[in-house]
């Protein structure tokens, strides 16, 4: 089929490029950072005509040389270009048929030139209107470029055809990937891009997603001017600014403190250079409304789900997967509520354990502020101490053990909101549980006597829990028969003083109690009298006038 236009023709109207247009092109296409960058201006265009759909379609097959060749066709179902579009606007640069059209988002006419950043062979166009005849364009790295009728269709297909070695085409597709999910995230067409494996192989991919994550932590909010704002509190401040789903500019700049803001406004437009929004009337009027909902709306709204994170920690099996993300979850809402400055006062948090004659949901900050004996607490998981001091009425709040990272950010966020009295249950609280095994009855029976001999007047095994689980024994006025609370000054009192001894219990689970125990099945004697031994040095008690009395109490017994 004959050309419309050649540039072997010579004549003076042909289509090849001057020096200076050429240079012109070279320039502007330099100016696009990413080189992938020519995908959101297809898309873009895509948008502009209308399409429903934008099809990625990647093929690599070999060639004569080393390489082989890459071939990345861009399809939409839009309205096509007429040969009057084709000569006219999309092959003049600076030149668009949208310049005063506020529904398009292309305004410069440069945008097309960005897909020779790849630096292609060649470059076809197929395009057509629906009706009549199509037309296929071919554009080559020189710039010149030949126009045919071609046979009737409706929408355009860009394809390029790029030098690549067999071993890049999963790093390029991957590239190709990221850049379209970079640029065309949020699209309200569908786009998928297609991979054919050099082995046939055919590996699809979805790229467009919804606006609205509906995660329940971001505000989506809709205008009736076609404008939407998706506002997240967040650690990670940023702000992203859109045109119907099509990325402008991202910067780490927040419209507020500790916010992640989205602003897609079909007004927006970006600047010549590509790199920036344009910073006009319609800018500023988006940044403002951006600002009123994050300081309204978005307030009440990290509230509401700061309470619903909480609520769903207490519902959910604390050691199952559900309770493991929802602590996750809680964690990351929390902090970003505290990024965000809302106040400590206005938050709730999960308990690890249901307070006595309370409610077995999560708790307002203003309850624990209340508990000044015993301070704010919080605890990595459930135990028997957590359990004791609800049934003490005292709460503890759910920080979760560290999986996916719900634990230190999440302390340190609960002592800003509890400066001086947030503290571990752990470390302010200790339970002693009485319980025994028959080695340690057996061993208890030889150790009394040996520690009453040295003024100790009573010993028992226990499971010792926070507080004072770290110590080999503690003294107590008398032996508990049932779980203890232990505090401070419990664990820091000695066995022996001025006006007499007090009981010891042992931590059965401190490695000396342990070696003990299982010495004591076979010789009982002789690991009593290690074990008193080691209490007398552990309390520096152990003097010639203890060691001899120790010494003669086991020899009576021998």
């Amino acid at each position: 089929m004959s050309p419309y236009r050649d540039d072997r023709e010579r004549a003076p109207e042909t289509p090849a490029a001057s020096a200076p247009v050429k240079d012109a092109i070279e320039r502007m296409v330099k100016q696009f950072a990413d080189d992938l960058a020519f995908y959101r201006e297809l898309v873009q265009n895509a948008i502009d005509a209308g399409a429903t759909r934008v099809d990625v379609h990647l093929r690599w097959d070999p060639t004569d040389d080393p390489h082989g060749m890459l071939r990345i066709a861009v399809t939409d179902d839009g309205s096509g270009m007429t040969q009057e579009v084709v000569e006219g606007s999309l092959l003049v640069l600076f030149r668009s048929t949208k310049e005063h059209d506020p529904t398009k988002i292309g305004k410069f006419g440069v945008g097309f030139f960005s897909v020779f950043a790849v630096a292609p062979e060649v470059v076809t166009v197929e395009t057509g209107t629906g009706t009549g005849m199509g037309l296929a364009l071919t554009l080559r790295p020189d710039f010149s470029w030949e126009l045919v009728a071609a046979a009737p269709r409706k929408g355009t297909t860009v394809t390029l055809k790029v030098p690549l070695d067999r071993e890049s085409i999963g790093a390029y597709a991957e590239r190709s990937i990221a850049a379209l999910r970079q640029w065309c995230p949020h699209v309200a067409v569908s786009i998928r891009l297609a991979l054919v494996a050099p082995d046939g192989t055919l590996q699809e991919t979805r790229i467009d997603s919804p606006f609205d994550p509906n995660d329940g932590e971001t505000l989506v909010v809709l205008e009736r001017d076609g404008s939407r704002y998706s506002l997240k509190a967040s650690e990670t401040e940023q702000t992203r600014f859109f045109n119907r789903g099509i990325l402008l500019h991202e910067t780490s700049s927040a419209i507020e403190p500790g916010v992640q803001a989205c602003i897609d406004h079909p007004r927006l437009g970006h600047t010549i250079s590509r790199d920036d929004v344009r910073r006009d009337d319609v800018y500023e009027a988006a940044v403002a409304r951006a600002r009123q909902l994050a300081r309204k709306r978005l307030r009440e709204h990290v509230v509401s789900a700061v309470a619903q994170a909480a609520d769903e920690v207490t519902k959910a099996r604390p050691d199952g997967p559900s309770g493991v993300a929802a602590r996750a979850r809680f964690a990351s809402v929390a902090r970003a509520a505290g990024a965000f400055g809302v106040p400590a006062a206005a938050l709730t948090w999960p308990l690890v354990d249901p307070v006595r004659d309370g409610d077995a949901g999560p708790v307002s900050t203003a309850r624990l502020t209340r508990t000044k004996r015993s301070g704010a607490l919080f605890a990595r998981a459930r135990s028997s101490l957590t359990e004791m001091l609800a049934a003490r009425g005292v709460p503890v709040v759910d920080v979760g053990d560290g999986s996916l990272g719900t634990h230190e950010g999440l302390v340190t966020f609960f002592g800003q909101c509890f400066p001086g009295r947030a503290s571990d249950a752990e470390a302010r609280w200790g339970l002693a549980s009485p319980c025994t095994s028959e080695a340690e009855d057996a061993l208890v029976a030889v150790l009394r006597p040996l520690l009453a001999a040295v003024g100790i007047p009573g010993v028992a095994f226990a499971e010792i829990v926070g507080l004072g689980s770290e110590q080999i024994f503690i003294a107590l006025d008398a032996l508990p028969t049932a779980p203890a609370l232990l505090q401070k000054d419990d664990v820091l009192r000695p066995p022996l003083g001025l006006f007499g001894g007090r009981p010891i219990v042992i931590s059965r689970r401190r490695r000396a109690a342990i070696a003990a125990a299982q010495l004591a099945s076979t010789d009982p004697r002789t690991a009593a009298f290690l074990l008193a031994r080691l209490v007398l040095l552990a309390t520096d008690a152990l003097d010639a006038k203890r060691d001899d009395a120790l010494v003669r109490a086991a020899l009576e017994r021998a």
